[in-house]
């Protein structure tokens, strides 16, 4: 018998689909950690969620000062020549 969280949802299965998760979540950060390519991942408003090593470089900043802040933030008024072509990064 399988154990029951609140609102009725079974468990089964869920701390496997967390270690899945936390697993990808690490691979991820692997390689945006060592690619040499300048990667973003941005929202549609326009925020950085995540970028890689390269791509933090070339502003002189580590990932982690990118990610959450604003394309122009970070690109200045430049970024409004990028955006017209992308809908998110």
């Amino acid at each position: 018998m399988s154990d029951i969280a609140p609102g009725g949802v079974p468990t089964e299965g869920v701390e496997a689909a967390g270690s899945t998760l936390a697993g990808s979540d690490y691979v991820l950060r692997t390689i945006l950690g060592h690619t040499p390519f300048m990667l973003a991942h941005c929202s549609a408003e326009p925020r950085y969620r995540f970028v890689s090593n390269s791509y933090a470089r070339l502003f002189g900043l580590r990932p982690e000062e990118v990610a959450g802040k604003h394309l122009a933030e970070i690109m200045g008024e430049g970024f409004k020549t990028v955006l017209p072509t992308s809908k998110g990064c």
